[in-house]
């Protein structure tokens, strides 16, 4: 595998940690503002 295609791989897998970890920050902070009505 060339290194070009490595970096752009573990950025795309960076990036995809990322996003799920702010949907996870998204979903939990929902959930207990449900939970607080």
């Amino acid at each position: 595998m060339d290194f070009q295609a490595h970096f752009e791989t573990s950025i795309t897998i960076r990036v995809d940690r990322e996003r799920n970890r702010v949907h996870s920050e998204i979903i939990v902070s929902l959930l207990q503002f449900g939970y607080r009505r």
